[in-house]
Parts: C-alpha cells; sequence; structure tokens
C-alpha cells in the first residue's frame, strides 16, 4: 500500500505553490488560445522526485515560429541549470530548430552532470538491499538532422557521445571489482539512424494523433568509444481524444542492444517518464519492454487530472523475457497549465507498487 509521509507531502505542497506564485506573474499567456510566433517561458525549475529529492534551478523556454504559420511547430531553444538535495548538479542545453518549412528539423542536446546515483545490479530479479551508492561526472552530446518526406515522416541521422568519470563507489560494492562493464568509466561514440512518424496535433499536450519512432545506434572504437555495441529502440505513442477535456496515451517502448554496452547505457526503466514509482534504473540489462497508459482529463480552468498503469520487464537474452513476469506500475497526478497557448504542464505525479513510492513533481507529460 502506498503511504505518502506527512514530511513528504509537505514539500510538495511548498514546491507547488512556490512553483504556481512564481509562474503566474510571468505573464507567459496570450489573450486568447491562439499561439504567439515568437515568446519565451521563463520557469524556476523546482521539483521533486525519489531520484533528486527537493531540486531547484532555472530553466527558460524560447520558441519562435519566425516568418512560419502560427499553427506550425515552433523552434526552442532551452537551457537549464538544476541543483539537487542529493548535490547533483546539471547544466544543459537543449535546441531543437525547424527550417525550410518544417522540411527539416535539427535537435541538439549537450549536458554535464555531477550525478550522485544507486546501482542495484543487472538483471531483472535484483533486490532493493542491493543499493549501492555510486558518484558519476558525466558529459553529453546527442545531435541529429531530420528530413521530413511527406505528412508527419521523417528520416534522420544521429550522432551521440557520452564520457563518464566515476569518482566515487562503495568499498566492498559491485562496481568496486572493476569486472562490470563502464565500472571505470569511459567514453561512448556512436552514429544512428531513425525513423519516425509525428502527426501529433501539440508537442507539449497532445491530444491527438501518433508518435512512432525507430532509431539504432551504433557505438563502435573507430568512432572514439571504449565500447562496441549497438542499441536499437522503438517508441511507439497514440493519443485519443475520448471526450473534448478527456485524452487517452498509451505508449510501448523497446530497448535491444547487442554487443557489450557499458552499465550506464543498458536498457533500463523508471522515473518519472517510464514506470513511475520505480527508481530510475532499478532494473537494467540488455533488453527492456515496457508499456504505459495514461488517462489525462481536464478539470477547469487551468487545472487537470492523470491516471496511469504501466509494466516492464528487462532481460539479458530475448528468449528470457516471461509475459507472466513484468513489473506493474500504478499511480495518479494533478495537472496545472503554465500555458494556455502551447499546452505546457506543470505535474505532480504519485506512483506507487514499484519500491520507490513517492512524488513526481516536474514538467510536461511523460509521454
Amino acid at each position: 500500500m502506498f503511504v505518502l509521509e506527512t514530511k513528504c507531502k509537505f514539500k510538495v505542497i511548498v514546491l507547488l505553490g512556490f512553483l504556481c506564485s512564481n509562474i503566474v506573474p510571468i505573464k507567459i499567456c496570450a489573450q486568447d488560445n491562439q499561439p504567439k510566433k515568437n515568446g519565451y517561458i521563463v520557469i524556476p525549475a523546482l521539483f521533486y522526485t525519489p531520484e533528486t529529492k527537493i531540486a531547484g534551478g532555472l530553466s527558460l523556454i524560447a520558441y519562435s515560429r519566425g516568418n512560419r504559420p502560427a499553427e506550425s511547430r515552433p523552434s526552442t531553444i532551452q537551457p537549464t541549470l538544476i541543483f539537487t538535495q542529493k548535490k547533483q548538479i546539471t547544466s544543459s542545453l537543449t535546441i531543437e530548430h525547424y527550417l525550410l518549412e518544417d522540411s527539416y528539423r535539427l535537435n541538439f542536446e549537450t549536458a554535464f552532470k555531477k550525478y550522485p546515483d544507486s546501482f542495484f545490479g543487472i538483471g531483472q530479479n535484483t533486490k532493493a538491499s542491493m543499493e549501492e551508492e555510486f558518484t558519476p561526472k558525466i558529459f553529453e552530446l546527442k545531435t541529429s538532422v531530420n528530413k521530413r518526406f511527406n505528412e508527419g515522416l521523417h528520416l534522420g541521422l544521429i550522432y551521440e557521445f557520452r564520457y563518464d568519470k566515476i569518482d566515487k563507489v562503495e568499498p566492498q560494492g559491485l562496481l568496486s571489482r572493476k569486472n562490470i562493464a563502464g565500472s571505470q568509466g569511459g567514453q561512448n561514440s556512436g552514429l544512428g539512424i531513425s525513423i519516425n512518424m509525428d502527426t501529433r496535433n501539440n508537442i507539449f499536450y497532445p491530444e491527438d494523433g501518433r508518435f512512432y519512432q525507430t532509431s539504432v545506434t551504433f557505438f563502435n572504437k573507430s568512432l572514439g568509444s571504449d565500447f562496441n555495441f549497438s542499441n536499437t529502440i522503438f517508441d511507439l505513442r497514440n493519443y485519443y481524444p475520448l471526450h473534448k477535456k478527456t485524452v487517452l496515451a498509451v505508449q510501448g517502448y523497446a530497448s535491444f542492444i547487442a554487443g557489450s554496452a557499458p552499465f550506464q547505457l543498458l536498457s533500463n526503466f523508471g522515473g518519472e517518464d517510464m514506470m513511475r514509482g520505480y527508481f530510475e534504473g532499478r532494473f537494467r540489462d540488455k533488453h527492456a519492454l515496457t508499456a504505459q497508459l495514461e488517462v489525462r482529463q481536464k478539470v477547469f480552468g487551468r487545472f487537470g487530472f492523470a491516471g496511469f498503469l504501466g509494466a516492464g520487464q528487462v532481460a539479458n537474452r530475448l528468449k528470457q523475457i516471461d509475459f507472466n513476469k513484468f513489473k506493474l506500475s500504478a499511480g495518479f497526478g494533478f495537472r496545472f497549465k503554465l500555458s494556455k497557448n502551447e499546452g505546457i504542464n506543470a505535474r505532480v505525479d504519485f506512483g506507487f507498487i514499484g519500491g520507490s513510492p513517492g512524488p513526481y513533481v516536474t514538467i510536461n507529460e511523460a509521454f
């Protein structure tokens, strides 16, 4: 049974109250519900997750449609700086740019993190008692170029780079033995391709349409990687309007790894977006299958409600996947619309069943 301690309840109330009181005066909304061609949103990035505890910082979302129609997808740039109660630091920059009448989409993401984290071992049957803490410093770079061929269909090229330097591990832990790939840090450099179909009516709060994406990325020593492996990902999302104020969102996600990947990049689930109620990376292995659905209900004004269910499993080999042994996730949450014209929500989700019950206070939908 999920029980939220009084102390945690107080944190959520304080955080949400601060979030609302600081965002509303910024006047980020237009006088009507029509999208603006240009604008920006300053967000006090104050949130709470089981992985970070209380976290705070600042995020800026600047968006522009240039000379394109108001209903077109906006180009965005988002710098963010976050500090957490667990002494984690994240600085990131995300850019998404559309050009030539939306025929091309350029994505660029870079981040530096000092991120004390937890490792539970590898596999579907690891125990919570196996948890050990480690502290890595991480530099990440992801970039892609996507070409639109017809309505919603894109083909893209991907480049990914990640460098891990592990500063601290538990003396008697699994990582201290240095026989797990990635336990001594290292760098990963890979090239890949992606295909996606995107017919969502809104990228921040989809109420209709679908988003299907398949990608394959190859990490190889010839590209400067310390590890040789490939990662194939399927991300399938559908959005169904059940009522003018009700949306059913469904996602199926699969990740398959061939070769020897470091433990940091193994397929996994958990966290604020995938299988809420499980610590992020609680279960990890070469392959992962997850599915989740969420009912999103607008209540009144800027306020809304959501309920979600999920199931997930990891395995070292595909033949080990057992459809009777999926881990389950469930929960509910509240929404507060920050921008009427762009559909950006603050959300407070309570995930349970997964062993790490607790609130997730953050921005944007899980999927």
